[in-house]
């Protein structure tokens, strides 16, 4: 009977893994549906000018750190805790997030303070390259200033949203970025009847509106969770230790893919301008699969596989590790190829108009062909992520993302070309460093490019390492059907790529294209993979169906 109801209890719980990532996805996909919208706006209103890499890289700033603070380090350390805290009853839960809730608005109280005092020298730092040009540095420094406090606001989104995940409450999050995108639409709107100059201020604040708006949104999730938005600030009990020591290395592991972007900001301002501009909309367009589907997954499978962890079920840990794996593969291969078809027509659609010309159109499209590589890479590392961070292993990922950083680092200055000389200290080590390695190793000249391509190159060695060693400390651990479902997937896109870009040889409008090769390219991938007899498949289609019953019913 026992036996019977831990079999029940994991079939539930991969119930919950599918319906929740399928609620965050949909969710998602409408906050990136409204991203969309949101880009296209700015790139109207900006193109790729200075005022729109001021603005980017001001608001990554912010961004870099919150995924350090909230949403990598402490949500990965903070949700295998919880989970222990809830089994003990309901006050200890209450009082348990009161207290990392306490915590967490100090830290980022002080980072707040720390970042609008030295804005200047952070955002030199950051952007070296901005020096060469008159204006530019002085214009991201003041954003930089305005936006630093939104660390606040979304750090106490990504903590709601990794304690209501265990209360299977989904979706809390990307609600909340749908509307931060629409409070941002509706200021670049307003910034239409201002200077460029006083446009990018406004948009600036628009990020604290949505931010306060965001946290707000909370409140009635929380309450119907029985958890309380009033911090305690005892902060050195037992619970914040035990989180201190986890965060610790997983403030870079979590984080190692925003220290990526965070390379390629300081190197692209030290390239051709613009290049921040055209970097950053590639990675949005590349960041809508991983977003969608592997942010989505990977959020509702850490409380699960913490759970499992718990019980000591071992055998229900590696099925949910080994369906999400493959389902990563099912899904994103097949995206990456289109996307990397689509690239360039699929800027000029969404982005060429107004300030965003033709060239801004080809460049982007190249940084986004680059990205469209490595997004495999990234989906499956993140999941792999999660299982370390279930076993409260947060040092084996760690000392991967140094790898992966490091490896990122050298690849970015062997292949982006010489950079631009410049007075500050980060940018003359840079451009020194890089006269070093060119003596004695072979280089590119790809440009921005190269950035991109270096980011996808080091994510996908990422996993693969990562993979050896799951392998290696857990002997047990068997991941049979994984990499028959990715060859399978791999070859389905191939035939699919091919199938979908005779499409581009005919002389139709870039509308009619578009919308046909996202047909043939489905089409295709479902067949194939059919005739390929793939699981996820056929597990997909069913699901497909239920909800589809559900909704006929209802």
């Amino acid at each position: 009977m026992g036996k019977e109801n831990k079999t029940l209890s994991s079939q539930n719980e991969n119930k919950t893994i599918i319906k929740g990532s399928s609620i965050v996805g949909v969710l998602t996909l409408v906050s990136r549906i409204a991203g969309f919208f949101r880009d296209l706006v700015f790139a109207s209103l900006f193109g790729s000018s200075m005022y729109a890499d001021a603005f980017f890289v001001a608001f990554k700033i912010p961004n870099m750190l919150r995924s350090f603070v909230a949403e990598g380090a402490l949500t990965s350390a903070f949700v295998p805790l919880f989970s222990e805290e809830v089994k003990k009853g309901e006050k200890e839960t209450r009082e348990a997030f009161r207290n990392v809730w306490g915590f967490l608005l100090i830290v980022t109280i002080f980072l707040s303070l720390i970042g609008i005092i030295f804005s200047s020298e952070i955002t030199l730092f950051f952007a070296p390259g901005f020096e060469n040009i008159s204006g530019k540095l002085e214009l991201a420094s003041n954003l930089t200033k305005i936006m630093f406090p939104y660390i606040i606001f979304i750090s106490f989104v990504s903590l709601a949203n990794g304690a209501l995940s265990i209360f299977k409450i989904f979706g809390i999050s990307a609600t909340s970025q749908i509307l931060m995108n629409i409070v941002m639409i509706l200021f670049a709107l307003a910034g239409f009847f201002f200077t460029p100059f006083r446009a990018s201020h406004i948009m600036a604040y628009s990020v604290i509106v949505s931010g306060v708006l965001m946290c707000l949104m909370q409140i009635r999730h929380l309450r119907k969770a029985k958890l309380t938005i009033i911090p305690a600030f005892n902060i050195f009990n037992k619970l914040i230790l035990s989180l201190i020591k986890l965060m610790i290395p997983a403030i870079i592991g979590a984080g190692v893919y925003q220290l990526t972007i965070f390379i390629n900001t300081v190197i692209a301002s030290m390239l051709e301008p613009g290049s921040v501009s055209w970097l950053f909309y590639a990675d949005r367009f590349s960041q809508i699969p991983i977003g969608i589907f592997t942010i989505s997954l990977a959020s509702v499978l850490l409380p699960s596989l913490s759970k499992f962890v718990v019980n000591n079920q071992h055998k229900e840990f590696q099925d949910s590790l080994k369906n999400a794996l493959c389902f990563t593969s099912f899904f994103i291969i097949p995206i990456s190829f289109f996307i990397f078809l689509v690239s360039e027509p699929c800027i000029q659609v969404f982005l060429q108009r107004k300030a965003f010309d033709a060239i801004s159109t080809l460049n982007t499209a190249s940084a986004l062909k680059a990205y469209a590589i490595g997004i495999w890479g990234v989906s499956a590392y993140t999941i792999l992520v999660r299982a370390f961070l279930a076993k409260k292993d947060t040092k084996t990922p760690t000392l991967v993302s140094i790898i992966v950083l490091f490896l990122h680092f050298h690849i970015s200055l062997l292949i982006c070309g010489r950079l631009i000389e410049s007075n500050s200290i980060s940018a003359n080590i840079l451009y020194s460093y890089q006269g070093f390695l060119y003596k004695y190793l072979p280089f590119l000249d790809l440009g921005h490019i190269g950035l991109a391509l270096s980011a996808s190159i080091s994510s996908s060695l990422g996993f693969v390492i990562l993979f050896i060693i799951l392998k290696f400390k857990d002997r047990k651990l068997v991941l049979k059907g994984f990499f028959s479902s990715t060859l399978k997937a791999f070859i389905a896109s191939l035939f699919m790529y091919y199938a979908s870009k005779c499409i581009f040889s005919f002389n139709f409008s870039i509308y009619l294209r578009l919308i046909l090769s996202l047909i043939i390219s489905f089409m295709m991938y479902a067949l194939l993979s059919y005739v390929l007899g793939s699981k996820e498949l056929k597990a997909s289609s069913k699901l497909f169906l239920s909800i589809k019953d559900k909704f006929i019913k209802n």
